[in-house]
């Protein structure tokens, strides 16, 4: 909505998709910062609820943006913004976990979040200066470039999967679904061995690790 009243009012489709959305972004960066390092908890809850909205407002602008690159391509372009995006909230509970088991063993879950405050303004700074949504020309070579990227991609995913997955064989994570085997599969087990989680039994708990 926000992005689009924009553009009605005469504004640029760069300042409408991109540089409008990421000061989105950087106006949420402090309200996460405070919602991890204020002792209220009250508090805390409404900077986090003040983070998300602003996220959920930058959302719209950023996801226009396939539309204005390629209006054929919207699908593809969509796909590497969602495969971006879950690639990153595959990793993200492995690095958590080795955040907050390398502080000085005092398991600081803030680090967590400081690091995703980090990451939100560097992501600002890319969609103010250097992300442009203007239309493009997708020529069949960067169809074909794309496909093998995104090919090799997935299967370093399956390799990494297999090899930390304890109860079962390459086989049987094919046969049993990707969703509950190659990902969650490997993820917990990774993930409950980390000294951070082992010092938490409830974690281990959920996470099914026993």
């Amino acid at each position: 909505m926000l992005s689009d009243g924009l553009l009605r009012r005469g504004f640029r489709t760069r300042v409408a998709r991109a540089q409008g959305p990421s000061l989105c972004i950087a106006l949420a960066v402090p309200f996460l910062v405070a919602a991890v390092l204020v002792p209220q908890v009250s508090v805390s809850v409404i900077c986090f609820a003040i983070y998300a909205f602003f996220t959920g407002m930058a959302s719209g602008g950023y996801w226009a943006i396939p539309l204005e690159l390629s209006p054929k391509h919207v699908g593809a372009i969509s796909g590497v913004m969602i495969s971006a995006g879950s690639l990153a909230g595959f990793l993200a509970p492995a690095l958590s976990a080795s955040f907050i088991s390398n502080a000085n063993t005092t398991y600081n879950w803030a680090i967590p979040f400081l690091v995703a405050a980090g990451v939100a303004v560097i992501a600002f700074l890319i969609f103010y200066f250097l992300v442009v949504p203007d239309p493009i020309e997708v020529t069949e070579m960067n169809k074909l470039s794309g496909g093998i990227v995104f090919a090799l991609l997935g299967l370093s995913i399956f390799l990494w999967a297999s090899r930390h997955s304890p109860h079962m064989g390459i086989g049987e994570m094919i046969t049993q679904g990707m969703d509950n085997y190659i990902l969650k599969e490997p993820f917990y087990t990774f993930i409950c061995n980390s000294p951070a989680s082992r010092c938490s039994e409830g974690f281990a708990k959920g996470g099914k690790c026993d």
